[in-house]
């Protein structure tokens, strides 16, 4: 997913390039004056930032459909972690009470070894879904070994599923991740406007005298 943005956002920059100096040709052909090449530099930069804006706004979107999907897939009761609807729900709303009582890795455990040996699914869910929460907060990996004893023993066919979600967590929560994925949408002013601010870039861009200008 992150790549083929990725790559969007990379071609979408090289047309930006492609197109600023054909008008960095124009003028030094001179025909083009340097007002004129100004406004075309700023509308053609004003452009590409809003065109990268919306592919960014679709990764993100893209990125909260997946990580909701993921958060379904492991952490909702399905119809094989009780009995109708209605009992299950109010079943696994209690079991996540009492697993939010729990702190402490050793309790966690004990309780995940006891709901696994009742065959108390929604418990067991429930322990499960506690280990994740407090390893997302204090990103610590004591509560690893709950996590992969839940998937180990109870849905070892979700480990590649927990796998991403994991992922998808430690690169939004690293710094290098977040500038990774943030550079990609950037771009950098051209030198000829670079003494322009953003609001007198638009400005440029919309010159009505150049309107018709490409």
């Amino acid at each position: 997913m992150a790549n083929d943005y990725a790559e969007n956002a990379a071609a979408i920059k090289e047309a930006h390039d492609r197109k600023l100096q054909r008008i960095r040709d124009r003028y030094d052909r001179k025909e083009i004056t340097a007002e004129l090449r100004d406004t075309l530099i700023s509308r053609n930069v004003v452009a590409t930032r809003a065109h990268l804006a919306q592919l960014r706004e679709a990764e993100q979107a893209e990125r909260a459909t997946r990580r909701r999907t993921l958060e379904r897939r492991l952490f909702a009761p399905t119809g094989t972690d009780g009995t109708d609807p209605a009992t299950r729900s109010a079943a696994f709303r209690q079991a996540r009470k009492e697993a939010a009582a729990l702190d402490d890795e050793g309790a966690i455990a004990e309780q995940l070894r006891a709901a696994v040996r009742a065959d108390d699914k929604l418990m067991a869910k429930a322990l499960f879904e506690r280990a994740h929460d407090i390893t997302q907060v204090t990103q610590g990996t004591s509560l690893n070994r709950v996590v992969a004893a839940y998937l180990n023993e109870v849905e070892p066919e979700k480990v590649d599923d927990y796998r991403e979600l994991h992922e998808m967590a430690t690169e939004e929560r690293s710094l290098g991740g977040r500038f990774a994925r943030e550079s990609t949408y950037l771009m950098p002013t051209p030198r000829e406007v670079e003494r322009y601010q953003d609001h007198r870039l638009n400005q440029l861009a919309d010159d009505p005298r150049f309107a018709d200008v490409k």
